[in-house]
C-alpha cells in the first residue's frame, strides 16, 4: 500500500508547475497528519481555499 502512494505521490509532485501548487502541497501534507482525519476531508478544504481563491481574482489555473 505505502509503495503505491509513493509510487503515484512521487511523480505527481514533480510535476508541479505553479507555485501555489507547492503551497496546496503543503497545507495537505500539514493538514493530514494534524487533523487525524481522511483524505476527503483534505480535500474538500482544499477545493474550497480553490474556490475562495478564484472568487477574489487570484489565478488558479
Amino acid at each position: 500500500m505505502i509503495g503505491a502512494i509513493a509510487g503515484s505521490a512521487i511523480p505527481l509532485a514533480v510535476a508541479l508547475q505553479h507555485a501555489w501548487q507547492y503551497g496546496v502541497l503543503v497545507l495537505a501534507a500539514l493538514w493530514l497528519p494534524a487533523a487525524r482525519r481522511g483524505v476527503v476531508s483534505a480535500l474538500l478544504g482544499l477545493e474550497a481555499l480553490g474556490v475562495v481563491a478564484g472568487l477574489v481574482g487570484w489565478s488558479v489555473g
